[in-house]
């Protein structure tokens, strides 16, 4: 597969691109599945992804903030909306530190500020804030139609859907499927005209 067929982010925005694909719409039976169903999947998926950081294993999770976050996350994925975001910081602070990386040159790195709230939204904010620092943050996309988040690696960053070909039995063609929906809807639409019926018919 080519960097630009990879739907992986770089670094810890893969954690941000797991954490919304914890909402997706399966291929075989199209009706939305939440992996966040029960806080014990959250302690999981938190577990998982930011205790090897030093994150507090007994953290303050709030199911249902943590479902907001991810909507509001999600319906600003390719947009420039940083009201709802600002929003979210106000409530979980996140604040900036200094670490030296491999030769000691001194990075800028985000965390979240302080202990309070929902501790899996705030380690989460702090990567979202972190990707929009490196300019990373617009890459990240959904599929208008199987909704599947992605990232895009394509050079002009102008990918759309997250594969234009199945890639395996789990795969769905969604750029293929689209463009075959609309040459439907155009070929129809050419029929009607040339039969003098409305489009729709």
């Amino acid at each position: 597969m080519s960097k630009e067929d990879s739907q992986e982010a770089p670094g810890t925005l893969e954690i941000v691109r797991t954490f919304l694909n914890t909402w997706r719409i399966p291929n075989d039976t199209r009706e939305p599945i939440d992996e966040f169903a029960s806080l014990e999947a959250m302690q999981h998926f938190y577990a998982t992804h930011f205790e090897a950081s030093g994150a507090d294993s007994a953290a303050s999770i709030i199911p249902e903030l943590v479902r907001q976050l991810r909507a509001d996350l999600r319906s600003i994925l390719g947009t420039g909306d940083i009201l709802r975001l600002n929003k979210w910081l106000v409530r979980q602070p996140v604040e900036v530190v200094l670490t030296p990386d491999s030769d000691e040159i001194p990075l800028l790195k985000y965390r979240p500020a302080g202990k309070e709230g929902c501790r899996l939204c705030a380690e989460v904010l702090a990567l979202v804030v972190e990707a929009i620092a490196h300019s990373t943050w617009t890459r990240v996309k959904a599929c208008p139609d199987c909704q599947w988040v992605f990232y895009d690696h394509t050079k002009n960053k102008n990918k759309i859907w997250c594969l234009m070909t199945a890639s395996g039995p789990q795969g769905r063609s969604c750029g293929s499927i689209s463009k075959v929906r609309n040459f439907r809807k155009r070929q129809k639409a050419r029929a009607a005209r040339a039969l003098n019926l409305p489009d729709n018919f």
